[in-house]
């Protein structure tokens, strides 16, 4: 998956207004490989959070992540996420600086769905890259993660790599 140059949709981060602004098109991942400390890393932020959503930004290359960006959901809130406008612009900012592509964002459902929400799908605005919804079950949180498409998520795999 190639997303270069990432600029954040301006309307959206400010309230003048802008152009819509979307990365170049790109085959969609069907897999998001996340290194086991990484996923401890995402994992804390969101334990952090609670009894917030927590969100941030998951950069690499291909399917594999390599940067973790925990970003602070401006919200407070527990059930809807937005992430804070200046963190977003720095962590855009800092993957593109790297040379890594966005593969996904992700974001934590505290009390459930343990999936994407129509919410998620129809406020997300870089459809080239996956949302990775996050879940606290039996105590341990778990991801699914989704390309949104059509209107509707497609499932993809998200593989916490322990090896």
């Amino acid at each position: 998956m190639i997303v270069r140059r990432l600029v954040p949709d301006v309307k959206h981060l400010s309230p003048e207004g802008g152009t819509r602004r979307y990365n170049p098109p790109a085959v969609a991942p069907d897999l998001l490989r996340i290194r086991a400390s990484d996923w401890d890393r995402v994992a804390s932020h969101l334990e952090s959070c609670l009894p917030e959503e927590g969100c941030g930004l998951l950069a690499g290359r291909s399917s594999e992540v390599e940067l973790i960006l925990p970003i602070e959901n401006a919200e407070h809130s527990p059930s809807h996420y937005h992430m804070e406008h200046r963190a977003l612009i720095e962590a855009f900012n800092r993957v593109d600086q790297l040379g890594l592509d966005l593969l996904a964002a992700f974001h934590s459902h505290p009390h459930g769905p343990a999936g994407v929400s129509q919410s998620d799908l129809e406020e997300w605005q870089y459809p080239e890259a996956a949302l990775v919804v996050c879940t606290r079950l039996g105590g341990k949180w778990t991801a699914r993660g989704f390309m949104a498409e059509g209107g509707g998520g497609r499932e993809i795999q998200v593989l916490i790599d322990r090896g």
